[in-house]
This record gives C-alpha cells, structure tokens and sequence, in this order.
C-alpha cells in the first residue's frame, strides 16, 4: 500500500492546502472587519471586483474541499484582494499568511495537474456528487462529437414497459419506445445507426424473436411510430453487424432545414422470465447511446405488481455486443457517475416533458396496443445532461423468488 505521508494524493494535499487557505482568509477578513459572506459589500468596501470576493466566498462556503478549489482564484489574484485591506500590523500579518496558502495552493495544483485547465478534469472525475461527475467532460465532448460525427440530436428517448404476461405468468412482456428530438445533420452524406438493438446473456433469443412493431403502418423492417416522427425523416434501414442490429439512417439535408423527430416501438411478448434462477436473479433494460445528444431521458414504465425498490442506475462505457452477458456493477468499465432513478408521479405515469413532444400520446399508443390499463403502471426516471457517446445506460432490478 502507497505511503501516503510520503506521497500523498491529490485528495489528501487538496484537503490540507484548502484548510490553510481557508483559514488564513477567514483571519484576514475578521482582521479587516469584512463579512465574506457578503462579497458585494466586501467589493465596495475595498475597491476590488466583485467576481473575485464572490468567488472567494463561495470557496469559504464550500464543505468539500474539491467543490471549494473549483472556485478560488489564483496567487496573483488572491494577493490584490489581501493588499486592498489596510496596512495594520495585525492585517500585515494575515495578509502574509493569505500569500503563503495561496502560493501553496498553486503549487499543490502545478505538482498534480500542471495547469488550472487539467485541474478542471481532475476536478470532474473527483466531484463530490456521482450525479454531476464528468459533467464539465461530458458538455465539451457533446460539441467536439457532434463536429467529428457530423450529427447530433436535442433529446434522446429510451422507454421500457413492463408487465407480466396474461398467459403465461412466470414471463414478462416488454415493449419499447425510442427515438430522438430534433436531429440534426452538420455535414452533407452523414449516415448513422441512430438505433441499436441488442439482447443480452448468452444463448439468449435473436433480436429478431418475438418482436412486433408497434405501428402497424410503419414500413417493413423498421418500426417507426408514424404519427410522432416530424420533419422529413430521411429512410431508415435494418442492417445486420457482428454486434447486433443497427438502423441506419441514410443522407439528407444539413443544419435546421433537415431537423427531424424520428421515433420506433416494439412489443415483445413473454419475452422474460419473470422470476430469479439459479444462475440468473437480476433483470436487466437499457439503452445504447449511439448520437450526440443533449439529454437522454431513460424511463421504465413497469406494472404496480413488481417491484421495482431495488432498481438501479449504471452507465458503461461501451456498448455491449448481441449475445454477450454484461458486466457486473464493479466492472471497470463502470463510469465514475450513478444517475438517480426518481418516481415518475401521477396515475397513470405523467410522463410528459418539454424535451419530448407528444410523449404522453406515445404512452397512451403503446398501452393501447398492447392491451394494457394506464392506472396499473408506475414508472421510474433517469434523465442526464450530454450522455457520453458510446456508452451503455443500464437499469437493474432484483428479481424475486418464483412462488
């Protein structure tokens, strides 16, 4: 085991470096008789910008020591608001004390991240929060994707419903809503698997087996929702790879005057097993994040008779291939965020949202066609700000013991 007294982490020097500044601050501003908690009347009172007193509070307020270095500002900067308080003996003193802990705050920062650009990554893949890790990493990689891919979309929707089949109760039937809100191509000839179908676990079904489009009018093949798909939607074609079945979407016009809305569902009955087996007692829905997007929304709709207390959220970073059973959840390839699942309130679900037009239609079109009563479903929410590009969202939930 590393020496940490010897070599100590960035973690444990962050903390230790943000404790000395933050004390030594606190001195300052209670010899000065300044309130850091009100940086507007500290900027009048000394003459300094007021971005940095607020920044210097907002450090002050932080608990965490990774959220507090996100906001302080550098040595040079910090120096000019300690040389604004008067020359007392008592403030000459804290503001040696401001310079020294600033200086080793810098180069705390220059030993582990060379600048404060590297330090803003480190600082991503360390936050305090699993929800907002790599949330800096994730909005710029959604504008360089978007430029490299050519492509990119406003809304990503992934719906999964769930219900025990009516004959045969040790299965569940499935159905899936998919689709994108306002895809855009930036460069002309751009053609992309816009959807991804995969079944997972070995020996599992084809993804051919059992699946029946939602719309009976939607071409053969593919199983758009006609009546939600908006703009000219260029034509979307089933292609078979190694690593299951993708649908492609072929060439049209760039920028706004080619922006669509493109939505598939199917139904699968009695495509699961309903209960815990010997080899197998977790059950499994995702999604494959195969655009540039700027939110995904994954929901799973499942019936009031299953429980759902223990369903969880991961995210991989790959998108696995047909056949292949996935990882467990300390998989390295596990990424350092854990979204929420949040219930999805009202009887029948209220799933509507201004990211996704019509959405509560679609619900409706779905139970329709599979047979089902609205008020005996529930539902759970995953929304994410720029899902990372060829990641696989995954929703997990126990199974229960057959009867």
């Amino acid at each position: 085991m590393p020496d940490t007294a010897q070599n100590p982490t960035f973690e444990h020097e962050c903390e230790r470096a943000v404790a000395g500044l933050k004390s030594a601050l606190i001195a300052l501003f209670d010899a000065g008789a300044a309130d850091p908690t009100r940086p507007q009347d500290v900027a009048r009172k000394l003459g300094i910008n007021k971005t940095l007193t607020w920044n210097i509070s907002r450090f002050l307020e932080a608990a965490d020591p990774i959220d507090a270095i996100s906001f302080i500002p550098a040595a040079g900067s910090i120096a000019r608001v300690a040389d604004a308080f008067p020359q007392t003996p008592r403030l000459i003193e804290a503001k040696l004390r401001v310079n020294d802990a600033a200086s080793g705050l810098d180069a705390m920062i220059a030993r582990h991240a060379d600048d404060r650009g590297t330090l803003e990554l480190i600082l991503d893949n360390a936050a305090g929060s699993e929800e907002d890790r790599l949330a800096i990493s994730r909005r710029l990689t959604f504008r360089g994707n978007s430029g490299i891919c050519g492509v990119q979309s406003k809304t990503r929707l992934s719906t999964w419903f769930m219900a025990p089949s009516a004959n045969d109760p040790t299965k569940l039937d499935l159905a899936t809503v998919r689709g994108y809100v306002r895809v855009r191509r930036l460069r002309p000839h751009v053609e992309w698997a816009i959807f991804k179908t995969r079944n997972w676990g070995e020996d599992g079904p084809g993804v051919e087996d059992n699946r029946e489009a939602i719309d009976p009018a939607a071409p053969p093949g593919v199983p758009l929702l006609m009546d939600f798909c908006r703009g000219d939607v260029p034509r979307v074609d089933p292609e078979w790879t190694p690593e299951g079945k993708d649908f492609v979407l072929r060439s049209g016009p760039v920028g706004n005057a080619g922006a669509f809305d493109c939505f598939a569902g199917e139904l699968m009955r009695n495509e699961v097993g309903r209960y815990a087996e010997a080899n197998d007692d977790i059950g499994e829905v995702g999604t494959a994040i195969a655009m540039p997007s700027e939110s995904v929304i994954v929901d799973l709709i499942y019936h009031k008779s299953l429980d759902m207390s223990g369903a969880r959220a991961l995210i991989f970073g790959e998108i696995f291939s047909h056949g292949k059973k996935t990882p467990t959840d300390m998989d390295g390839r596990v990424l350092p965020m854990r979204p929420r699942l949040t219930p999805i309130a009202g009887n029948p679900p209220a799933v509507a949202t201004p990211l996704v037009p019509q959405y509560g239609e679609m619900l409706q079109t779905v139970f329709d066609r599979a047979g089902w009563k609205g008020e005996d479903f529930a539902g759970l929410r995953l929304e994410i700000q720029y899902p990372p590009m060829q990641s696989q969202i995954v929703i997990r939930f126990p199974l229960p013991k057959g009867p």
